[in-house]
């Protein structure tokens, strides 16, 4: 299972942003100002890296690590 601080070191190098500045709820537009396209990017990562699809239509759905975080651990159980 992903941790905070991988999820937030893999997003930081994909959306090309300061790792430090991430927090656990941190909106990924709102807060971070990450675009869509690096969205879809970072889900992809995270599928080849931990092998978990996230299907597009729940995408939408997760705005935050922490979101993101829940969301894994309720389709792990």
């Amino acid at each position: 299972m992903p941790k905070f601080e991988d999820l937030r070191d893999m997003l930081s190098d994909i959306a090309s942003i300061d790792a430090e500045i991430i927090e656990p709820d941190s909106s990924f537009f709102d807060d971070l100002g990450i675009e869509n396209v690096m969205i879809v990017e970072f889900m992809n990562a995270l599928e080849n890296k931990y092998g978990f699809q996230i299907p597009e239509g729940d995408i939408p759905k997760i705005n935050s690590l922490s979101q993101l975080i829940r969301y894994i651990n309720s389709k792990s159980n």
